[in-house]
């Protein structure tokens, strides 16, 4: 794969440099100001739920039922 860069980049010189600077300027506007962030800012954020609040309990019963075990206490 390498080879075949360096084939085109020795073949093509003109265009490969061009590719290349058209690429670093994508990545350099993308990195300043994000496109996502753009949108993002241009319309509220929705509300994540408008009912209520997950019950943790049930939750972790079922979490037990479909395991076969009950939560074991995890550390880092």
């Amino acid at each position: 794969m390498a080879q075949s860069h360096l084939g085109g980049l020795i073949a093509r010189p003109v265009s490969s440099m061009y590719r290349l600077l058209f690429v670093a300027k994508d990545v350099a506007a993308e990195t300043v100001r994000p496109s996502w962030l753009v949108t993002l800012g241009s319309q509220p954020v929705p509300e994540v739920a408008n009912g209520p609040g997950m019950d943790l309990e049930r939750w972790e019963a079922q979490l037990d039922n479909i395991t076969g075990r009950p939560a074991t206490r995890g550390t880092i």
